[in-house]
């Protein structure tokens, strides 16, 4: 018996995931068609992504601050995307900056929030 979908996304990437993910809230016969993750990487040979789920890297600091929210916000949503799907895919931890100071900013330091803020001279 073949399945009857009333939407189908083609493209399992970021915007296709987040697509499928958002649309099956607010209907039933959502398919989203992609290539999965190679099972074997060694032996694989067929088109690879830019980057995979297993192996993504999150960033919340960004020279365009629009990126930077956008990041901020979902990253805001992983747990509730956790719960639903029962996946624990996060682990959040942290990360080092070293470079020359920026506009009279000395040093970076995490805020109490987990926020990002800055310590000047």
């Amino acid at each position: 018996m073949a399945a009857r979908f009333k939407y189908i996304i083609i493209g399992s990437g970021m915007m296709g995931a987040a697509a499928a993910r958002h649309l099956s809230k607010w209907t039933d016969g959502v398919a989203l068609i992609g290539p999965g993750e190679p099972d074997d990487y060694q032996r694989h040979d067929g088109v690879f992504a830019s980057h995979y789920d297993e192996a993504r890297i999150t960033r919340t600091i960004d020279q365009d601050p629009v990126w930077a929210r956008l990041a901020n916000r979902s990253i805001e949503r992983y747990g509730e995307i956790s719960s639903e799907s029962g996946i624990d895919f996060y682990s959040e931890v942290g990360c080092l900056m070293v470079g020359p100071g920026r506009a009279g900013l000395q040093s970076y330091a995490p805020g109490r929030t987990g926020q990002p803020s800055y310590v000047g001279r």
